[in-house]
């Protein structure tokens, strides 16, 4: 199976998505792991640290499974190309982000994400993830959809508004 595993653009150490990363190439799957982060990249896995985002969306469509991070952006884009994501929050307590705003607005999407287990691994969470989405579709269209994707689009524009008002800064900036 392709799966491809990406991290987005922020600099911290996404060092449990890269065990992921590794465990499913052990198990013998084709592993590209977009991860931007100087840890080592795990044997038998692509490593792209940025990828243009034409390239990045033709990585989302060539994989028969794509594993996130919890950024609605992202999220929004893999239901665009019709899939469901394997979602995999960062956590502050792992020094993955600032603060545990991934958790929150994942948990937030209930029944429409499919959320790794802290402590699961990933060979075991892509089985029940095969489970869970063969008897969904992906919000990309209808009700359900239209509710999915403006709960993405109001978590933005939050962010936004927070750090407009000074209340919200990436780390990096001081």
């Amino acid at each position: 199976m392709k799966v491809f595993l990406t991290a987005g653009t922020y600099s911290k150490p996404f060092v449990r998505l890269v065990r992921g990363a590794q465990e499913l190439a052990d198990h013998g799957h084709e592993v590209h792991l977009q991860e931007p982060s100087t840890i080592e990249t795990p044997s038998g896995v692509r490593r792209s640290l940025i990828l243009p985002y034409d390239d990045w969306v033709a990585c989302v469509t060539d994989a028969d499974v794509v594993v996130c991070h919890a950024a609605p952006s992202t999220i929004h884009a893999v239901w665009s190309a019709g899939k469901h994501p394997l979602v995999l929050p960062r956590r502050v307590a792992r020094a993955e982000h600032v603060d545990d705003h991934q958790v929150w607005w994942a948990a937030s999407l209930g029944e429409a994400l499919f959320l790794v287990d802290q402590e699961e691994g990933m060979v075991k969470a892509l089985e029940r993830w095969r489970a869970w989405a063969a008897d969904r579709h992906v919000p990309n269209e209808g009700p359900e959809g239209m509710d999915a994707r403006h709960r993405v689009w109001d978590h933005i524009r939050v962010l936004v508004a927070c750090r407009h008002q000074g209340l919200y800064r990436p780390s990096g900036e001081r």
